[in-house]
């Protein structure tokens, strides 16, 4: 008899601690006002061509809440457009950076003056009418970091280069491109 008891006993502890798995800690950030707003930081571009060297510049971007969906918000950057998709934000585990993801950019259409002149610079030997940037990717979740409140991403994709030929544009150069914000701060 004691022995059934044990075993009774022994069982009851062992199912009420596999119940404890579902208790796992919620790592969403709920609260994103720390993100939501105009950050100004640093842009580095580079494009695969031998003579083009990496362009760095100053960037602003904007966070703002979407009027659909409280867990996600609207990015708009001079480079490439908006609005983009940010979801998925999550703490870390010591509360001290906050990760999350952004849309993928299917295309972004510069025309005439929209064109940055860096990339007059870099592809001098065309007339360029038009610039895409295409299939553009995360490169890795974005991360805002609380001590230093900067936030960074990485987008890499492709770049094609227009000119007018006979009033059309027709794509004379295409490249492999990465857009990298850093050091971005309210």
């Amino acid at each position: 008899m004691r022995k059934i008891l044990g075993l009774l006993v022994l069982a009851t502890l062992v199912f009420t601690s596999c119940g404890d798995d579902d208790d796992s800690p919620d790592y969403t950030l709920k609260d994103k006002s720390e993100i939501i707003g105009n950050h100004q930081g640093k842009l580095k571009i580079t494009v695969n061509l031998m003579n083009a060297p990496t362009k760095t510049m100053e960037t602003d971007v904007r966070f703002q809440k979407t009027t659909t969906n409280d867990n996600q918000l609207n990015l708009f950057t001079n480079e490439l457009g908006g609005p983009i998709i940010a979801s998925d934000f999550k703490k870390s585990k010591d509360y001290d950076f906050y990760t999350f993801n952004l849309a993928n950019i299917a295309k972004s259409v510069f025309i005439g003056n929209e064109i940055p002149d860096f990339y007059h610079e870099w592809y001098s030997i065309y007339d360029i009418s038009k610039i895409e940037l295409i299939g553009l990717t995360l490169d890795s979740r974005a991360k805002y970091v609380r001590a230093s409140n900067t936030m960074s991403f990485t987008y890499k994709g492709m770049v094609y280069i227009y000119q007018k030929v006979d009033g059309i544009d027709k794509k004379v150069s295409d490249s492999n491109i990465t857009l990298e914000y850093y050091d971005l701060k309210k």
